[in-house]
């Protein structure tokens, strides 16, 4: 798995700077798609919340995700941020929780897609892999969702104040908040969930032209699917490492250099953090504003 770093340095340098343009605007549009994704759940739970203080709020989740790696961080700060404007914590977890579950369908969906489109007279080891693992979370999120919608939710005892009690009537609450949405909103959501995807695939085939790649759009779909679900591992800090090594697992039995494999997970990892600096100025002008604690209007 060895990589020439001065070949590496070299093909990132050569990037058609246009190209790179256009995948850090597609980066920008999958990000507030993620944003109108989970505000089309808050909305249906009648959640104080608008489109701005979701977008800041997302921003500023993609700072903490990739500063404490894992799906926790994230969504601990988007908590705390919902919390600022009035929404109940059980509420801002089921909501957030039902609309990460729609992504993951979403994400997992089209790399199935796309690995029907890229479908060759022989199937790699990994595409297989790749196969059964979607399969299997496709599976989970849909059982999930079935468990959570028809089967009837345990009784709340009236439990003592401890830690367990109060654990256990949370989770009741926050089941409680996802079971009350309905089909149509989670339509709506899943909808709305791939055609981010659509956008996050256009920033890898955006970035893939700029080092003089051309990846086909079902390739580009499933490596992309691969790229987000391993990342999702809390086992490194913007997935820096994983990323690379799946991206080129998944490109070199297509013919590409490794330096430009390489070379593409670096330009991923640079939209990565572009979030998080965006994130980053968010939260210090949160912080440092005298108006913080006062009610702010927010346009719907």
């Amino acid at each position: 798995m060895f990589v020439d770093v001065r070949a590496v340095a070299h093909t990132v340098s050569e990037a058609n700077p246009l190209w790179v343009a256009l995948a850090l605007a597609a980066n920008f549009g999958a990000r507030l798609l993620a944003a109108e994704r989970t505000l089309a759940i808050t909305r249906a739970l009648g959640m104080p919340l608008g489109r701005g203080r979701t977008i800041i709020a997302l921003f500023i989740s993609n700072l903490w995700g990739l500063l404490l790696p894992g799906l926790s961080a994230g969504t601990v700060a988007t908590v705390y941020q919902y919390r600022r404007h009035g929404a109940q914590t059980h509420s801002s977890v089921g909501a957030l929780g039902a609309s990460r579950v729609l992504e993951l369908f979403a994400f997992a969906a089209l790399a199935l897609v796309g690995l029907l489109l890229a479908a060759r007279d022989g199937t790699s080891h990994l595409e297989r892999a790749v196969v059964i693992g979607i399969a299997a979370l496709l599976a989970a999120a849909l059982l999930g969702m079935v468990a959570i919608r028809l089967l009837p939710l345990p009784a709340a005892h009236a439990e003592p104040q401890t830690l367990w009690g109060r654990t256990y009537r949370f989770v009741l609450n926050v089941a409680a908040t996802i079971r009350s949405l309905r089909s149509v909103d989670y339509a709506r959501g899943l909808a709305i969930a791939i055609l981010q995807g659509v956008f996050d695939a256009l920033i890898v085939w955006c970035f893939a032209r700029s080092l003089g790649l051309d990846l086909a759009w079902g390739d580009t779909l499933w490596i992309n699917g691969l790229s987000y679900f391993t990342i999702l591992l809390p086992v490194s800090v913007a997935g820096l490492g994983m990323r690379e090594v799946a991206i080129l697992t998944a490109l070199t039995p297509l013919g590409v250099a490794r330096p430009v494999a390489v070379a593409l997970a670096l330009l991923m990892l640079a939209a990565t953090l572009l979030n998080a600096l965006v994130g980053a100025v968010i939260q210090l002008a949160v912080v440092a504003s005298p108006l913080r604690r006062e009610p702010v209007s927010d346009a719907k």
